[in-house]
């Protein structure tokens, strides 16, 4: 149960290194895109809204064509490889490329790609550990599933009703009748139809007809002595297979609820 859980609180450390991922993301864009004089809401969205970096990508293909500085005298927009501003026609000075703002402006934006990389990474590298400690966890569920079965004697159930199958077998020896299964209701009858076994499964009650057995192996073969204490044999046997058949369908979800109750436990914490 450990490794669910683990894998639980993994996954959120993931997810909140992805949210991360895309803050600084939409910073970065946001910033570049304004320093560049292009449009910053409009890029920053459709970085972050467009999926699988498509959007950053074309980001990064218009940019590298936009290079523009801000007017002093009219605040515009123009392209710093001009000499004079398109808007106004002023001569751009120096102060308009300021170099040192330039400089502080890139290694500030540094940081801000170092935040992407490093968050990015934390949440592959999360992504990865969530899916092994997923993996782990549903081994360690089927392990234990496993050993609750390994604890049913499955066996002695087996045993006990084929024990019970036997007898009527070896009661109707080389005789012919017919079984019925419907509706989880067992039905053994003659050629004439006659209701010889009925096992029924909804109820758990099971009818051995000893006298129209004995009067059927009697007039279909050799006479067999088929006493009471036999019919009453093959019915206990039968009885006591049902009730250790119901005995492993309980303890079976028994176990399932207390599994699946520990999962539950695990993933609230």
């Amino acid at each position: 149960m450990a490794g669910l859980g683990l894998g639980f609180f993994i996954g959120g450390l993931a997810a909140i290194a992805a949210i991360a991922t895309i803050i600084f993301l939409a910073v970065w864009t946001y910033r570049d895109a304004d320093d560049r004089g292009m449009i910053p809401i409009l890029w920053t969205a459709l970085v972050v809204l467009v999926p699988s970096f498509i959007g950053l990508i074309v980001y990064l293909v218009v940019r590298t064509s936009t290079n523009k500085v801000k007017c002093s005298n009219c605040n515009t927009y123009v392209n710093s490889n001009i000499k004079y501003c398109s808007n106004c026609g002023v001569e751009l000075t120096p102060a308009d490329i300021d170099l040192d703002k330039k400089e502080e402006f890139k290694k500030s934006q540094t940081k801000v790609l170092i935040g992407i990389f490093v968050s990015l990474g934390l949440t592959i590298i999360c992504g990865v550990m969530m899916v092994v400690a997923f993996i782990v966890g549903a081994l360690s569920f089927a392990g234990q599933v496993v050993d609750a079965g390994k604890n049913i004697d499955v066996d002695g159930i087996t045993k006990d009703f084929t024990d019970a199958l036997e007898d009527i077998d070896n009661a109707l020896s080389d005789e012919k009748f017919n079984i019925r299964v419907a509706d989880n209701v067992v039905i053994i009858t003659d050629d004439n139809g006659n209701e010889l076994v009925r096992v029924d499964g909804n109820s758990d009650e099971v009818n051995v007809n000893g006298s129209k057995i004995r009067n059927y192996i009697n007039e279909n073969g050799d006479a067999v002595e088929i006493s009471d204490e036999d019919i009453e044999k093959i019915e206990d046997e039968i009885i006591d297979a049902l009730k250790q058949a119901h005995e492993l369908q309980d303890k079976t979800s028994e176990n399932t609820t207390e599994i699946t109750t520990e999962i539950t436990t695990e993933i609230n914490n």
